[in-house]
């Protein structure tokens, strides 16, 4: 081919990429027309990304290793100024420079060679065109080799090459200054549509994956993970992941916390504001933790940028390489900033949207729960409600209430949902407060609560959890001297409770403790008006309640007896010993009447000496032995107080009346006949029926 011939390539080409803005295809025809109008057989195109190059084309190669990267620096070594032969063209003889080898670049290739000496190319030859920008900035490379004459170039050729290499760079630097731009402008509309999204949304779920889609579309690297950062458990959490290629959100690395000293590039990229770039995670100065952590989920290359809002530590974004190890180009780490400051943002204004939503729903719920207290005193009832309310919040696995006493806490209620009592031998009905509990309670006194993500970190608790329990959130009321319990909740997942459920836990347990002191209130009050304080015996309004429902089920074949008894001389007993011994001698008739009837009679004090039995399905004969063997009873005592007698008398419904009026003053009639008999009568104990 003349020098015509050539010159009217170069035109064509000229022509060819005059309006081409796509740098591939400039890069390819720029090859090929090197191969055309010199001598050499082999042509490649490389341009510079920072501080490294990547091959776009290649001409006259079988394996043309498109997309191979090198070190720029290793370029650089072989612009020597000895070997500079135009404006652009470096004529590099390795063999002349012991510090300068072509490593992976340029291509050798075994072509015949003529030997001349001084003329023939060899091996250790190489021909380099630098390509620049407007500036004078490298920005890629022209590399040829193996000359069809197997000659080193002369000036002609030199000038050829130039000529190629000035309409490249020329058109190159105008397809990268395009898409340059056309990056700018996608990370634009990217960006604009991240901000969108986040500032329209306080669903933190949403503000997450979305930002962790943008960041895997718009980086080199194939993931990007989202780590909440928890001050108070100095953790990170690994809350979303979005993988390049995959749609939808997937799973995200270690659901359970992981300690912030575990990950210290997170932490200090957090520290100091300034995001952390690993290109090759075997360089890396990475503590042992870190890098068993990066290593298990196939992590080559890293980029850790970190989220922070109003000088608020939100937590860090990631975005990483697992297929290969990647450079994180400038203008991708300038956009991956921006959508990590803006997620930042937008999370710290959804945790606060998310705290005022979850106080105002704690509120309430403890409102209602309180709404419950004031119908009922029944502490079962409440606890059904309260188990309720977090089994509403996340899907847990049992829910209790223990009293906690000075050695050993007492289950008063479990809600073990699968799990029924009766199916389970629950070995925790009373433990004995030591080990791993000791050390659980002392933190809840200091702190309200306390969260375990693992419970395998307390071996002592594996006798007293649920099969498959991983993690626990208990919260105690601990600090009053009654009523002290701690409501445990437990999870078949590690780190499934957070301080928001702790919070809602804390004010749960308040409540449960103040309903439990209400119950017991409310039973003492009760027992307190229904029974008599010196006999423990029901008193005088529960007999007539109790009486009175009794009456309703009487018939003739299912008869129901009612006696009176009364103490003899009861008066005289009080005046001649005082009545603290008369007191002793109404305990000590109650005691033994107690004693003395069956399972389905009841005893009541009604007042004074006086006392009443009632005895459901019960014949005038079948009362009347009763009667005899209790008052027998009553005689017999080694205490010191005068024996006593007394005089009962019996009716019997329907047969004496149906009313409880009737019934009643039949019997207390036929009591006071027995008193107006002789002494001697009245320890026969009574006077039979109501005559």
């Amino acid at each position: 081919m003349d020098l015509r011939d050539r010159l009217t390539r170069l035109l064509a080409l000229s022509a060819d990429v005059s309006g081409v803005l796509d740098v591939q295809a400039v890069a390819a025809r720029v090859a090929e027309t090197v191969t055309e109008v010199t001598e050499f057989q082999v042509a490649t195109v490389t341009v510079r990304e920072g501080d490294r190059c990547r091959r776009l084309a290649a001409a006259g190669i079988d394996d043309a290793r498109l997309g191979l990267e090198s070190p720029f620096e290793e370029w650089a070594r072989l612009l020597d100024e000895r070997f500079l032969v135009g404006s652009l063209s470096y004529l590099i003889d390795t063999a002349e420079a012991e510090s300068i080898s072509w490593m992976r670049q340029p291509d050798r290739h075994d072509l015949p060679r003529r030997s001349v000496p001084g003329q023939t190319w060899t091996e250790n030859h190489g021909l380099v065109l630098t390509l620049k920008d407007n500036h004078g900035e490298i920005v890629g490379f022209v590399s040829v080799d193996a000359p069809r004459s197997h000659a080193l170039p002369d000036s002609q050729t030199i000038e050829l090459l130039e000529l190629v290499a000035h309409q490249a760079q020329a058109v190159l630097v105008n397809a990268r200054l395009y898409e340059t731009a056309q990056r700018q402008r996608r990370a634009a509309e990217t960006l604009r549509d991240v901000i969108e999204v986040v500032s329209g949304s306080l669903d933190m779920a949403e503000i997450n994956d979305r930002c962790c889609e943008a960041a895997s579309v718009n980086s080199v690297g194939d993931r990007a993970t989202i780590f909440l950062h928890d001050p108070e458990l100095e953790a990170f959490r690994a809350v979303a992941t979005r993988t390049a290629g995959h749609d939808g959100p997937q799973p995200p690395p270690s659901p359970a916390p992981i300690p912030q000293g575990e990950l210290p590039t997170f932490l200090a990229a957090l520290d100091d504001g300034e995001p952390r770039f690993c290109e090759d995670l075997g360089d890396c100065a990475l503590v042992e933790s870190e890098r068993t952590f990066h290593e298990h989920f196939g992590v080559r290359s890293l980029a850790v940028y970190p989220l922070i809002a109003n000088e608020r530590k939100v937590g860090v974004l990631t975005v990483d390489s697992s297929t290969d190890e990647v450079a994180f180009p400038d203008d991708e780490r300038e956009l991956i900033g921006q959508i990590a400051r803006h997620a930042a943002l937008a999370i710290r204004q959804a945790r606060l949207h998310e705290a005022a939503r979850d106080q105002a729903s704690r509120v309430t719920q403890l409102h209602e729960l309180t709404k419950v207290m004031t119908e009922t005193f029944d502490f079962s009832v409440i606890f059904d409600e309260l188990s309720q309310a977090v089994r509403a919040r996340s899907p847990v696995q049992s829910v209790s209430v223990f009293e906690v006493g000075g050695d050993h806490v007492e289950l008063l209620r479990a809600d073990l949902g699968d799990f029924q009592e009766g199916q389970l031998e629950l070995p925790f009905q009373v433990i004995a407060i030591q080990g791993g509990l000791s050390d659980i309670l002392e933190k809840v006194a200091e702190d309200g609560t306390v969260l375990i993500d693992d419970v395998s970190a307390y071996p002592d608790l594996h006798a007293v959890t649920l099969p498959q329990t991983r993690s626990m959130l208990v919260a105690g009321h601990l600090r009053e001297e009654d009523a002290r319990i701690a409501l445990v909740t437990t999870s078949t997942e590690a780190g499934t409770f957070t301080r928001d459920d702790a919070a809602f836990l804390g004010g749960l347990v308040q409540v449960a403790a103040l309903a439990l002191r209400n119950s017991r209130l409310y039973e003492r009050t009760r027992r307190a008006a229904e029974r008599d304080d010196l006999t423990g015996l029901k008193n005088r309004r529960m007999f007539w309640t109790e009486f009175t429902q009794s009456l309703a089920g009487a018939t003739p074949d299912n008869p129901t007896a009612l006696a009176v008894i009364d103490v003899d001389d009861y008066k005289r007993v009080n005046d001649e010993y005082g009545h603290a011994v008369g007191d002793q001698v109404l305990a000590h008739v109650a005691d033994r009447l107690s004693r003395s009837v069956r399972q389905t009679d009841t005893l009541y004090r009604i007042g004074g000496d006086e006392f009443t039995l009632v005895m459901p399905g019960t014949t005038r004969e079948e009362a009347d032995r009763v009667i005899s063997r209790a008052a027998g009873r009553i005689g017999r005592t080694r205490m010191r107080v005068p024996l006593p007698t007394v005089s009962a008398g019996i009716a019997v419904a329907p047969e004496d009346g149906t009313e409880g009026d009737e019934v009643f003053y039949a019997a207390d009639s036929a009591m006071y006949v027995k008193k107006r008999g002789t002494k001697a009568e009245r320890n026969r104990d009574h006077v039979p029926g109501g005559a």
